[in-house]
């Protein structure tokens, strides 16, 4: 951390950001470059913003130049000068957006996106793979394995879509108009029955359309959800209001409806394995043992959206309204990859950090005016002491000491 340290100061730069990677970005004058762990700068100091993508699991940095958008690979090399206003990623892919009617500080009605035409890269050299394309098109290219299946799949002229492949299989929608569940090769393996669909979610850990622990999440035409296998046997009956995929052998499922529903986990029978004790409003997939809840109700002025930690046996191991930690840092998986967790606490005027071990330990208190996830052995801080680098172990380097 000292080499990274004294590259820093080198540069004149007085603040530095976590490490994604091997490369991270540092500032000065407000204009970002970026340095790998050695120190070196690997681009100029002429970004005004730069993301990591904080929760969502993505290889690059966007970087953000007179308001427009590009793209830094993971060895620090632009692959996507700064000129487009919205740029999305998957599989290995990118789609660059020149231009979305109704686009207004990085917000666009999904009408409108649907309607846009867009560039396809290769997220890691930049390489344009096709050029002004339909929405359907990136579909193909940002949802579908093709490292894993037939090239020829993504364009069979039998199916209008596929989504993305997972366990060997993807369910696809035929030119007649069925929902079937396709093999590598691109040959139906199963019908789904008629009147079901699979089912897309927007939460934590969303429905997308593909196989996770060998079910799929499907709906009716009255929105209700459950679960389908590679036969297309509807194993869990269609009977929840939201859902979300399976996890560690559990998924979490709501009844009720809009105005009053409950969330609770089944097991892979549909049979009932965790009813928490909070009616939360929000939850998250179960990560290592772990899992997230959020109550509405039990907001303060401080905290709008109370957090619980619990494990499988129902015993909860943070509590946001009562216990001595306040938030977890974390809906997604990066935080099991590295000992360190940052944790916020709330006050009056403003939010502190700190962090917790695997154990739930705060083994550093809180202290930082902002603090990171890790997506690297090293992270960033920001304290009284300035802008610092902290490892996974809780050591930390002061830019400034």
């Amino acid at each position: 951390m000292n080499i990274i340290k004294n590259a820093v100061n080198k540069l004149g730069a007085n603040s530095i950001g976590s490490f994604m990677n091997g490369i991270a970005p540092i500032s000065k004058d407000n204009k970002f470059a970026f340095i790998d762990k050695d120190g070196k700068l690997l681009t100029a100091f002429s970004f005004d913003k730069c993301s990591n993508g904080y929760y969502m699991e993505q290889n690059y940095w966007t970087v953000i130049k007179n308001n427009l958008k590009g793209v830094i690979n993971s060895n620090g090399k632009l692959i996507a000068e700064c000129k487009y206003q919205y740029i999305v990623g998957g599989n290995g892919y990118l789609a660059l957006y020149a231009k979305i009617k109704g686009y207004d500080n990085g917000g666009f009605e999904f009408e409108n996106e649907k309607k846009a035409h867009c560039d396809i890269v290769n997220a890691e050299t930049g390489e344009i793979v096709a050029k002004n394309v339909n929405y359907d098109k990136r579909r193909e290219f940002l949802y579908n394995d093709k490292k894993e299946i037939n090239p020829n799949v993504s364009s069979n002229k039998k199916y209008t879509h596929i989504f993305k492949y997972s366990e060997d299989m993807a369910c696809a929608h035929t030119k007649e108009g069925n929902w079937v569940i396709i093999d590598l090769n691109g040959d139906i393996i199963s019908y789904l029955p008629q009147g079901i669909y699979p089912y897309i979610s927007n939460d934590v850990d969303p429905c997308d359309g593909c196989f996770h622990e060998g079910l799929l999440a499907i709906k009716t035409s009255n929105q209700k959800i459950g679960y389908a296998n590679k036969f297309g046997e509807i194993v869990i009956p269609c009977q929840y209001y939201s859902a979300q995929r399976f996890s560690e052998g559990v998924a979490a499922v709501a009844i009720g409806d809009y105005k009053q529903h409950q969330w609770l986990y089944i097991d892979n029978k549909g049979e009932r394995f965790l009813e928490p004790t909070e009616n939360f409003f929000r939850v998250t997939n179960f990560k290592n043992g772990w899992a997230i809840g959020e109550i509405a109700h039990l907001r303060s002025p401080y905290d709008h959206y109370p957090q619980f930690l619990f494990n499988k046996q129902g015993k909860v191991l943070l509590s946001g309204p009562t216990g001595t930690l306040d938030r977890l840092l974390w809906y997604g998986k990066d935080c099991f990859k590295y000992n360190l967790f940052p944790v916020e606490k709330k006050e009056k005027n403003s939010t502190i950090y700190g962090f917790v071990d695997k154990n739930l330990d705060l083994v550093i208190p809180y202290q930082f005016s902002a603090a990171y996830l890790f997506k690297d052995e090293f992270s960033s801080v920001t304290g009284e002491k300035g802008s610092g680098i902290i490892d996974s172990y809780g050591n930390i380097v002061w830019l400034n000491e």
